[in-house]
């Protein structure tokens, strides 16, 4: 990284967060012409960091490829990191699913149950409301 990208970078993270800051104060000051130039400074901001903001695979170009089809220039345990957060996520999904079946499963007892309950008032009473569904 060149000095002169450095000295832009370094720029243009101040100038974002500088806008970024006075936004908020304006905002918190309710001053809106104030905070609408502010944030209307945080698009060059945002230009400036993407302009001056370091590639992180600088090396990979458009037509090549790897035998194995990922783009040259790739970090070399990527594709064994993507098959782990893709497994977890596999995971989560299941878990999720047997979330959404047992709370479908206790409504449905709730929702059939012929008898209110009140906590702490001894014993329950029947409610003598019948049910809109038939009872499978």
């Amino acid at each position: 990284m060149s000095l002169r990208s450095k000295l832009g970078l370094a720029f243009a993270v101040v100038f974002f967060l500088v806008n970024f800051g006075g936004a908020i104060y304006a905002v918190v000051m309710r001053e809106p012409m104030h905070a609408g130039l502010h944030i209307a400074l945080l698009i060059p901001g945002v230009w400036l960091l993407r302009r001056f903001a370091p590639r992180r695979f600088a090396g990979a170009t458009a037509g090549t490829f790897l035998p194995d089809g990922l783009p040259d220039g790739l970090p070399v345990g990527l594709p064994d990191r993507l098959t782990n957060l893709e497994q977890s996520i596999d995971a989560v999904a299941i878990e999720v699913d047997r979330i959404g079946e047992g709370q479908r499963a206790m409504t449905s007892l709730l929702v059939d149950d012929d008898v209110i309950r009140a906590p702490g008032k001894g014993a329950a009473q029947p409610s003598g409301v019948k049910p809109d569904r038939p009872s499978s």
